[in-house]
């Protein structure tokens, strides 16, 4: 009978695949593997036990219904923000604000703070199909708190959970922010004594071609003895054979051209005025972040405020409403644009360009009419013209003109 009884216990839990198979394409896989009950159990939000067998037997169309989905994720951030905001109360020293079970919820969470963080993203991660990389999923901000929360907490300096978190956000921004995240580590002190900084750190640097930066990195670890040091001599051979091989497939050098340019001939060269040189000192005994890099900050800045473009926040575009012309109040009247004003001429207007002599054979610019030389220049009316069309015309004789 204990038997049977443990093996019911020790039973796995059968997955149907079913419910998964129409979001396979949409869930991205990772490195360490996804729980398909807890992915079963995510598409299948909302089927009840007063469901007839004939729903359950559509339970694949139930388990891609987008709004049982999102119902799902907003009553699991829900569940953790209420232990996350029940723990900042204990540490405010605010549990007599807290009912019973909220009480000894958060005497719990304050004896390892950084856990429920930790379960927090990995839930994250794991819960959406695109593996928190959306802007839905807030997993950077969520990153953010959670490393920026114990920077100064000795007690996570060299915890590997607390690192991990590190390296995960490091991996959610651009190479340029992930190098000064590891100038930060380094200067905050935070896994020193653990290979997996190092290691890291060094494929950062290869990503740049900084070889040398690199291996003085995993130097540095492997006298430190961070922990495992086996896998920092071995990334360490790894990194002197990628070196070497990028050397040997460097391009030749682009050879010296035949003609220099020469130089100019003039005086004498100046002298070069005599001076000391001012040598930068450094107050910090010892470097401790990546040479090259900054070594003094207190904050490292999130992403949104590091972020220089202008952002909108993305907002639902039913219901939203177009500007419309302003509304007259009570014996206020509604103020009109100004219609632009068309220039327009005086009936018995000369204007200057008529008053000037053409040359022979042009054109005039106001009538388009030819007039000839040697007769002073008249100004053509358009409203002669409708009347009698040949006020200006010359006779065939005048012009000295035959027919051909």
């Amino acid at each position: 009978m204990e038997d049977a009884v443990q093996n019911t216990r020790e039973a796995p839990l059968v997955v149907d695949f079913s419910t998964i198979e129409n979001q396979k394409e949409n869930i991205q896989p990772l490195a360490s593997g996804r729980s398909a009950a807890q992915l079963s159990s995510l598409f299948q939000k909302g089927l009840s036990n007063s469901q007839t067998s004939t729903e359950l037997s559509q339970a694949t169309s139930s388990a891609v219904n987008p709004m049982a989905l999102a119902e799902n994720l907003r009553s699991g951030h829900q569940a953790f923000r209420k232990d996350i905001d029940r723990l900042e109360r204990a540490e405010r020293g605010e549990l007599d604000e807290l009912d019973v079970d909220g009480r000894e919820r958060a005497l719990e969470l304050l004896q390892d703070p950084l856990e429920i963080y930790v379960q927090y993203v990995r839930w994250t991660i794991e819960s959406y199909p695109s593996g928190g990389t959306t802007a839905e999923s807030k997993l950077i901000p969520l990153l953010e708190q959670s490393t920026r929360k114990f920077v100064t907490d000795s007690r996570y300096q060299n915890d590997l959970r607390y690192l991990k978190l590190w390296i995960y956000y490091s991996h959610q921004v651009h190479r340029e922010a992930s190098r000064a995240i590891f100038s930060f580590l380094f200067h905050k002190k935070i896994g020193l004594d653990l290979s997996l900084l190092y290691e890291e750190c060094s494929i950062v640097l290869c990503c740049f071609k900084d070889y040398d930066k690199a291996k003085e990195v995993l130097k540095r670890g492997i006298e430190r003895q961070a922990s495992p040091v086996e896998r920092l001599v071995n990334r360490l051979e790894d990194v002197q054979q990628q070196h070497a091989t990028a050397i040997a497939n460097a391009p030749p050098p682009v050879e010296a051209t035949l003609n220099p340019v020469p130089k100019s001939k003039g005086g004498p060269p100046k002298k070069p005025v005599k001076g000391k040189m001012k040598i930068f000192e450094d107050g910090a005994e010892g470097q401790s972040s990546i040479p090259g890099q900054i070594t003094r900050w207190d904050d490292i800045g999130t992403v949104e405020k590091n972020r220089k473009q202008n952002t909108v926040e993305p907002t639902a575009w039913k219901g939203q409403k177009l500007a419309m012309k302003p509304a007259a109040t009570a014996g206020v009247p509604v103020a009109r644009p100004t219609k632009m004003k068309i220039f327009e001429d005086s009936p018995g207007s000369v204007s200057a360009v008529d008053t000037l002599p053409k040359a022979s054979g042009t054109l005039s610019e106001h009538t388009g009419l030819s007039i000839d030389s040697g007769k002073d220049h008249r100004h053509c009316d358009y409203e002669v013209l409708k009347t009698n069309p040949f006020q200006y015309h010359k006779s065939w004789k005048d012009m000295n003109m035959r027919i051909l």
